[in-house]
């Protein structure tokens, strides 16, 4: 009886640990992927901040000085633009996937500062 078990207990925990390694995995695969593709959107502010982090609209920006960049979110580039700026101030440039708003899109963005 007690080697029954002792065998039960021993598949138990093997199960549970290979739940825990998918679980995981699950987890830390994506924050990897985007960190591999590097940052979606940069700014470069108009007046440097001290280090910090902030998430806007689901993406985490991390800034130092005038550069910031900023993770993906499924928002458009305007609507992060103007949560943007209303937290870290006015941008000389805004883009996203290396595509830069255009001149009116930054100024309208920016009247949100």
């Amino acid at each position: 009886m007690q080697n029954i078990l002792s065998k039960l207990t021993g598949r138990a925990a093997i199960l549970l640990g290979a739940a825990s390694l998918s679980s995981l995995l699950l987890i830390a695969a994506p924050q990897a992927h985007a960190a591999a593709q590097g940052p979606f959107y940069t700014a470069e502010l108009a007046t440097p901040v001290e280090t910090r982090q902030e998430i806007l609209r689901g993406a985490l920006f991390s800034c130092d000085g005038t550069s910031c960049v900023g993770t993906k979110t499924n928002s458009r580039a305007s609507i992060v633009c103007a949560s943007f700026v209303r937290e870290f101030g006015a941008v000389t440039v805004f883009t996203a996937q290396g595509d830069a708003l255009d001149a009116d899109d930054l100024a309208k963005c920016n009247k949100r500062a």
